[in-house]
This record gives structure tokens, sequence and C-alpha cells, in this order.
């Protein structure tokens, strides 16, 4: 048995019965592209040219909470129990993405 399960996971993409069936057999989902950055770069994909950075209910939540949209996308993964570990060759934004805020739960960002 597994203990981490790696998979594409953002809120354009949340994958909630493969979280739910990995937590009730004690997997962590960890999310690979957690800020959903593969909708720019898979021109198939369902949500394609689409960016949860800029995505309305995002930002909104940002704003309100003086935050930036990655650290809401990165909290959306939080408040779901996901491990996510997002990539940046920016140290600033590394500095910027580890910081948290205060509980943002999924329905706040219009998000299941």
């Amino acid at each position: 048995m597994p203990a981490v399960n790696q998979v594409e996971l953002h809120p354009y993409f949340g994958q909630s019965g493969l979280r739910e069936a990995a937590a009730r057999l004690n997997v962590t989902t960890q999310a690979w592209s957690p800020i959903g950055g593969i909708n720019m770069y898979w021109p198939t994909a369902p949500q394609a040219g689409k960016s949860p950075l800029t995505d309305p209910a995002v930002t909104a939540v940002a704003a309100k909470y003086g935050k930036t949209p990655a650290q809401v996308v990165l909290r959306w993964h939080i408040e779901h129990a996901v491990s996510a570990i997002p990539k940046s060759v920016t140290a600033h934004r590394r500095v910027s993405r580890s910081s948290t805020l205060a509980p943002v739960r999924a329905k706040a960002m219009g998000r299941p």
C-alpha cells in the first residue's frame, strides 16, 4: 500500500473521489501542478488556458485577506488536506508561497 499518491490536483481539478478514497486508505494525496499551471501548457485540458490565479473567486479572496492568488490556492490545498509542493525558480515567490492566511473554505472560492 502506498503512503503517498501524487496526482494532478488544483482548484480546477479537485479530484474529490480520489481524495476521499485515499483518506479512507490512510494515503496522503500530494498535488503536482498545485497552482494549476498545467492548464496553461496542455491545450486539450478541460480548463485549457485558464488559471486559478486569475479566477475571480480566487482573486477576490486574495484581495480580501491581503494575500496573493497563489497563497489562496495553496491554502485551498491545506483546507482539503492535500500535500502541495509548488514549484518556483524565483526566491521571493518561494518565500511568499510559504505564508498562509486565515482559513479559507472552498465555498469562499466558489469551488467544491
